[in-house]
């Protein structure tokens, strides 16, 4: 079982540490308060995450008087995962948004990211269509996208898009999109 282990997050040393468990805190500090500027003991505590529409955990930190709204894994990430090629995407290995722990995130590139695990797949399933086309026989054969239709056909997509939308057949084929 691994240990939890606090680090100063890079940006924010002495301010906010990062957990091998995905956990982002303040640190004790004193602060100057007041009109008169007293210094005041600031108690560190766990900063309660909040989840906007992307899904990504995020925390507001404030450094210089300016509050930055930071995404919790890129945090962790940041703190304790080398990045010698300096790769700008933190990815989940798990594709768990809300796992940020040291052992499910790693550095990548974008094209690295776009094509990681089943992410293709599930937004094909999201906002994708399948193609069907109809033989003479009647047969029916489904395809995933027009991309897919030109992989396996070896006919342009641009063709089957054509066919498509004019309700006209192609290569003895009927094609049309369906949900």
């Amino acid at each position: 079982m691994m240990e939890e282990i606090w680090k100063d997050i890079p940006g924010y040393e002495g301010r906010y540490q990062a957990s091998v468990f995905g956990y982002i805190r303040s640190k004790n500090r004193i602060v100057k308060k007041g009109k008169k500027r007293v210094d005041t003991s600031i108690k560190g505590v766990i900063i309660a995450p909040y989840i906007p529409e992307d899904g990504y955990l995020r925390v507001s930190l404030y450094k210089n008087g300016h509050k930055r709204n930071e995404k919790v894994h890129s945090l962790v990430a940041r703190t304790f995962i080398p990045n010698p090629e300096n790769k700008k995407i933190v990815n989940h290995i798990d594709e768990n948004k809300l796992n940020n722990t040291v052992e499910n995130l790693e550095w990548m590139t974008n094209s690295e990211n776009v094509n990681y695990g089943t992410r293709v797949q599930r937004l094909k399933e999201k906002y994708g269509y399948r193609i069907k086309r109809i033989s003479p026989s009647r047969k029916e054969e489904y395809y995933s996208s027009l991309h897919d239709v030109e992989e396996k056909t070896g006919i342009p997509r641009q063709s089957v898009s054509y066919a498509i939308k004019h309700h006209t057949k192609l290569k003895g084929f009927e094609w049309e999109v369906v949900n």
